[in-house]
């Protein structure tokens, strides 16, 4: 089966996005750089594709007290022109999804929910309503693009002609664009300024390529999509958030403040363990399901989320950890082949962003107040050549090529080692490379290390056998070099060959393998 496609996929592959699969949808995962276009929407203004999202319209007599049984949201508080993030929750309490929730009337509702749990959402949801209320999926109808960062509201009011100055944090407005229908809504998943718009997606792409009209505004991908939410402490659906843990457990608590009788309100407080925020000094990464241990080496809990942080220039990483252990403030991930020392902090991690500073931002369980996250933030796990449609640099003909991306510049009895264009294209912005020690002894075809970037790791396997000589230290502080200059100074090791290598390509024959691999 074919992955979907959104009203915007011919757009990102013309202009040359990296695509890959996600909750069955083909969808761009950078453009330029996961790094810049993170940069790029703290400073100006980053416009997301999201039409891959799901929207039911919830409608008829009865609705807002049926809805209100349904789903955790308050709807009892909730005034026509606002919306509400909250949960579908199962019998115990545990997060089926998490989204948001728009009144329109009295009885009358659009439920925003992420991708990969739509069709499951949408049949939960029809099960708890009555017949009387009306649900209509209509998804495939329309398109939603997300513009945020703190240029936001000067770029739509400049394309709108409107004043949005007084619309309200999770407030929205009906309005048009040339004659089509189009809703704006000021919530976002960046800790930035920003609205979400819903237009139909036949006029989606005329709307997102006049928003990017403005010299202000690039488009990001989900790579930058999943770091910015991250860095603004915002817990996401199918890692921080799940069946098996309740809303209260990842912080949640607070915000629970219907009265109604909704599915799983018991369960909803319950805590067993807690999500807790953790730093980690440098720039190797905590990965999604890296044991997390206390001080004493007591196996505590597991990673949901790690990044690099491109705001901050250290690691930052959520965890589940056992409730009894949760309040310490110091504790060890142990990430492959390596320990690394972490220490509880408070969300957001970044607090110089617009929301934040506006007190619009709210913390994790381990601060109070209400939390601001949104449906339909997204998390991604790349892996190593995941991606199909990249641009290939030229390939050195003085140098070999193994089939796992790495190089070998032969230079008498010693070899320069690399990773290869195609890898650091693969991998995207690079933030770490593990460089063994001088005196090592490498063998063909064998680990000597690692190479980590925004979202992604993968194993160095050498392609020769030798005492590595020397390192590239240079990539201890800018492992970017390997990215702008793969085959130069992003070179990783210098070994001392003890024998001739077999079985590596030359560029031409390597280069056939990547067209291979691309398809």
């Amino acid at each position: 089966m074919s992955d979907l496609r959104t009203p915007l996929t011919a757009w990102h592959e013309a202009h040359g996005a990296k695509m890959a699969p996600f909750a069955g949808w083909l969808m761009p995962i950078q453009y330029e750089g996961i790094i810049v276009e993170h940069q790029h929407t703290r400073q100006h203004a980053g416009l997301f594709d999201i039409c891959h999202m799901g929207e039911f319209l919830i409608a008829g007599p009865g609705a807002d007290e049926a809805l209100s049984k349904a789903v955790s949201h308050n709807l009892q508080t909730l005034a026509p022109g606002k919306c509400r993030y909250g949960f579908l929750l199962n019998e115990k309490g545990g997060v089926l999804d998490d989204g948001i929730i728009y009144r329109f009337g009295p009885d009358s509702f659009m439920a925003v929910v992420n991708a990969a749990c739509a069709a499951n959402d949408f049949a939960v949801l029809r099960s708890r309503l009555p017949e009387s209320v009306k649900m209509t999926d209509i998804s495939a109808d329309t398109g939603k693009i997300d513009l945020q960062g703190p240029e936001s509201l000067d770029v739509l009011e400049k394309l709108l002609g409107q004043n949005f100055h007084d619309l309200g944090y999770f407030g929205f407005r009906e309005t048009t664009w040339q004659g089509s229908p189009l809703l704006v809504s000021r919530t976002g998943y960046t800790g930035e300024l920003g609205y979400e718009l819903y237009i139909a997606s036949s006029e989606t792409e005329a709307f997102w390529n006049a928003l990017l009209a403005d010299e202000r505004v690039k488009p990001v991908g989900l790579g930058a999509r999943d770091t910015l939410r991250l860095e603004a402490g915002l817990p996401l659906y199918g890692h921080d958030l799940d069946e098996n843990h309740s809303p209260a457990e990842a912080g949640m608590g607070r915000m629970m403040t219907s009265t109604a009788d909704y599915v799983g309100r018991e369960g909803a407080q319950k805590i067993a363990s807690v999500l807790v925020p953790l730093r980690i000094d440098g720039r190797r990464a905590a990965r999604h399901g890296d044991v997390v241990a206390a001080a004493d080496g007591t196996e505590v809990g597991h990673v949901t989320s790690g990044s690099f942080a491109p705001s901050l220039g250290y690691v930052i990483a959520f965890a589940w950890v056992d409730a009894a252990h949760a309040g310490a403030e110091n504790f060890v991930v142990r990430a492959a082949r390596t320990e690394l020392p972490a220490t509880r902090v408070e969300a957001p991690f970044y607090t110089q962003g617009y929301c934040a500073q506006k007190a619009c931002l709210i913390r994790s369980s381990l601060c109070a107040g209400h939390h601001p996250q949104l449906a339909g933030v997204i998390f991604i796990t790349i892996e190593p050549n995941f991606f199909r449609s990249l641009h290939m640099a030229t390939n050195p003909a003085d140098i070999l090529y193994s089939t796992s991306h790495e190089w070998a510049r032969i230079e008498g009895d010693e070899a320069v080692i690399g990773i290869t264009s195609f890898a650091q294209e693969s991998l995207g912005d690079i933030t770490y490379v593990e460089l063994p020690p001088v005196g090592d002894q490498l063998s063909e075809d064998k680990e000597f290390g690692s190479v980590e970037s925004v979202k992604a790791a993968s194993d160095l396997i050498s392609p020769v056998a030798g005492e590595v000589v020397a390192v590239n230290e240079a990539l201890e502080n800018t492992p970017e070099l390997c990215n702008s200059d793969p085959f130069g100074e992003g070179w990783i090791v210098r070994v001392k060959l003890t024998h001739k290598p077999g079985g590596l390509m030359d560029a031409a024959a390597y280069e056939a393998h990547c067209a291979t691999e691309k398809h």
